[in-house]
């Protein structure tokens, strides 16, 4: 929790609840961003899978992939604005939790990265 001493000012701290907000908006985004991503590879796999180019286990393993990290990164984002609407939020807890999503976010990439190349490789 950030605490606040006499020196400090409300403008200080209007500024340190701005940025957090900020912070908690563009987290959120990011999300949104990979949830397309993975939802646009996901019909690609469908049709690759109806055409015979993957197996349904193949597709449904790809799925199960994507989803953990996209539901851990909806659990941070939750548990920030709980945290946040009880006053335990400062800007250590903001820039743990960005860098926790950024490895999500990041492991969520590798994997669509990996499976935009699986119709490459079943094509040869």
């Amino acid at each position: 929790m950030t605490n606040m001493n006499a020196n400090d000012s409300p403008r200080t701290c209007g500024d340190e609840v701005s940025r957090l907000r900020k912070q908690i908006l563009a987290l959120e985004k990011q999300i949104s961003e990979e949830r397309d991503k993975r939802s646009m590879i996901e019909r690609r796999l469908l049709q690759l899978a109806s055409s015979g180019q993957t197996s349904p286990a193949m597709t449904s393993r790809f799925a199960h992939d994507w989803r953990q990290p996209l539901n851990i990164m909806a659990l941070m984002i939750q548990n920030l604005q709980e945290s946040w609407k009880y006053g335990e939020v400062d800007g250590t807890v903001i820039n743990q939790t960005t860098e926790q999503i950024m490895d999500q976010i990041m492991c969520l990439s590798k994997i669509i990265d990996d499976c935009q190349d699986v119709p490459e490789k079943a094509a040869h």
